[in-house]
């Protein structure tokens, strides 16, 4: 689908950008390393994705998301970011309170505060999502058309009304 072309396309794009960029945007006290599209896993959690860019510190960890278009972090935007702030705590075992989500479109980094009810709900989808496989059920979704054409799983619930 074109929308993953792009994305990946911005991925790229930052990947380039950020080797001649300092990290002052984030805001950090203390010197950070950053690296990009990594796989995160734990099968403690039982997720797993790649996260876009990791900036790790000594003891803390910071995810980064890059967003095509937006000014404002949704909801789902925000437990992705989560989902891979868990994940990558549980791997490099530092700790994660901050991730970041950068809008391409608008130039903002937006900072994300991570709530324990972030946490939570995060592992309350996971355990939906694992029950809906189990039972082989397609949940319902509240999403409209025009976000059902942006969507990677079109191919496979395209039998919507």
């Amino acid at each position: 689908p074109p929308w993953v072309k792009q994305g990946e396309a911005l991925h790229k794009q930052q990947t380039q950008i950020f080797k001649h960029r300092s990290l002052k945007r984030f805001g950090l006290q203390q010197v950070a390393e950053q690296v990009f599209n990594v796989f995160v896993s734990s099968e403690a959690l039982q997720l797993h994705g790649v996260v876009d860019s990791l900036l790790i510190c000594a003891d803390t960890i910071y995810p980064i998301e890059f967003k095509l278009s937006g000014h404002k972090p949704s909801r789902g935007q925000i437990l992705q970011l989560t989902a891979y702030g868990m994940l990558a705590e549980d791997k490099y075992k530092r700790l994660f309170r901050k991730g970041f989500i950068l809008y391409e479109q608008k130039g903002k980094t937006m900072p994300i505060i991570v709530q324990p009810k972030h946490r939570q709900q995060v592992l309350n989808l996971r355990d939906k999502i694992l029950d809906d496989l189990e039972q082989a059920c397609l949940p319902d979704s509240p999403a409209t058309p025009a976000q059902c054409t942006q969507c990677e799983y079109l191919n496979y619930c395209n039998d919507r009304n």
